[in-house]
């Protein structure tokens, strides 16, 4: 999934997470 669609809360940790990947 994209980032955009995690929620703002959790989009900066999530964002980093997918980011790595």
């Amino acid at each position: 999934f994209a980032p955009e669609i995690v929620p703002i809360s959790n989009g900066r940790k999530m964002s980093r997470n997918i980011a790595e990947d």
